[in-house]
Formats: C-alpha cells, sequence, structure tokens
C-alpha cells in the first residue's frame, strides 16, 4: 500500500506538507547505493538515516490501523483522534530525517 492512501484528508495534508513519501524513497536509495561503503562516519550516517525511516514507516502503519478503528467505532466524529498525537510525533521525526539527509549529504560530499 501506498504511504499516502489514507481516506483522511487532513491526514493526507501533513503527510503531503511533509512530503514523507518522497523523503523515503531517497532514504531507501541511498541505503541500496551504498551498501558496500567502508567509511565509518558514513555507514553510521547511513544507519541513521535508515533507522528514523523505518521509525517513520511504523509510524504511518500506527496512523493507519488508528484510522480505521476510527470508523469502526459509534459516534466517532465526537471522539478523539488517537493518531492526532501520532502525526506530531510524524512531523517531529520528519524534522530528525531531514537534518540527518542534510548531515549525510555535508559528509558524502
Amino acid at each position: 500500500s501506498s504511504i499516502q492512501s489514507f481516506n483522511v484528508e487532513s491526514v493526507n495534508i501533513v503527510l503531503e506538507n511533509l512530503d514523507i513519501a518522497k523523503k523515503i524513497e531517497i532514504v531507501n536509495s541511498l541505503f541500496e547505493d551504498n551498501q558496500r561503503e567502508t567509511d565509518k562516519t558514513i555507514v553510521l550516517s547511513l544507519n541513521n538515516l535508515h533507522e528514523i525511516t523505518e521509525k517513520i514507516k511504523n509510524e504511518l502503519e500506527e496512523i493507519k490501523i488508528d484510522l480505521d478503528y476510527s470508523k469502526t467505532i459509534y459516534f466517532s466524529y465526537l471522539r478523539s483522534k488517537p493518531y492526532f498525537e501520532k502525526l506530531k510525533k510524524l512531523e517531529r521525526h520528519s524534522k530528525i530525517l531531514d537534518s540527518r539527509l542534510d548531515l549525510f549529504l555535508k559528509l558524502f560530499n
């Protein structure tokens, strides 16, 4: 399933603003392209990038589960949305991803 396949516009807007799907694509490509890298600092930087993208993927999956659950409960429009906090966490982790990617690019060049 696509990272941006949620049927809730407010969630999709956050994901689009973070451009999270494309960032993950880039990090995955960097990780694949540098599998044989031996420079310890670059390897560490790549591992840190990979770690934060895995956290983000897990958060996206949790948001999807929360969204699916909220569709099954009565009066869901009156209840608090459990995915709101997860979206805030996702925004924080996206900033971490940005800074780690920036650091990697500085080290790599």
